[in-house]
């Protein structure tokens, strides 16, 4: 039952160009975001900068490296979720809001670039 529902929402995706271009489009850009933080990151010994605070004696707040990997997983699930909400949305014939969904997303994919670039800029201030 779930797997049809599964693929009649993929089925009517495929039937509108669109969208089927809007999420397509969402995917490659989600994948270069996963690809650029996964370049960017080196694991290394030392703790980085994660966050900077102009309000406290520190500063500088830091972690271990591989607390930047949860960017990969939001740029992954990100993009998992968002076509399949945009499928959910089109299947249940509410096509606008579907596409207004895709162009916020693909906003939101812009945003984390350019978060993730300062983020990653602190990061590896040393």
């Amino acid at each position: 039952m779930m797997k049809q529902q599964i693929l009649t929402s993929l089925k009517d995706l495929l039937g509108d160009r669109p969208l089927l271009l809007l999420s397509l489009s969402i995917i490659v850009l989600s994948g270069i975001y996963i690809g650029y933080v996964s370049v960017s990151l080196s694991p290394t010994d030392l703790q980085i900068a994660t966050r900077f605070s102009a309000f406290s004696d520190a500063q500088f707040y830091r972690n271990k490296w591989y607390y930047l990997l949860g960017f990969v997983g939001f740029g992954f699930f990100m993009a998992l979720l968002h076509v399949g909400l945009i499928a959910k949305l089109k299947s249940r014939g509410m096509r606008p809001v579907a596409f207004g969904l895709g162009m916020l997303t693909i906003l939101m994919i812009l945003i984390a670039f350019l978060w993730t670039y300062s983020v990653l800029d602190i990061a590896y201030l040393s």
